[in-house]
């Protein structure tokens, strides 16, 4: 699992040869407000202090320009955007989606 903002969307699959048996799911997980995001940076502040939330809200206006760009960019590609509004809603999405390409890469070969 290859995990950060920093990856643009349709890169991996261009720099990465999978092997016969390796599947490649692509998604980008987003908040798809930003009051929510300055939220979960301040919770992220108090509950692990060593993860900086601070440094997170400082530039939270970046932070959300680089997600937009990112979340148009996934969109352009056809890259599935996951809004994480609700972990386990999040979370049940991404699996189905693990599920269909392992299924689909089942079938293929």
């Amino acid at each position: 699992m290859v995990e950060g903002v920093h990856i643009w969307p349709g890169l991996l699959k261009s720099q990465v040869t999978l092997g016969r048996e390796d599947v490649m799911v692509e998604l980008i997980l987003t908040v798809a407000d930003q009051k929510q995001l300055v939220r979960r940076f301040r919770q992220r502040g108090r509950e692990a202090p060593g993860r900086r939330g601070k440094r997170y809200l400082d530039n939270i206006e970046t932070i959300w320009a680089q997600q937009s760009m990112l979340t148009q960019e996934a969109k352009n590609q056809g890259i599935p955007v996951i809004h994480n509004q609700e972990q386990e809603s999040a979370t049940v999405e991404i699996m189905g989606l693990v599920s269909s390409a392992i299924v689909a890469h089942a079938h293929s070969g």
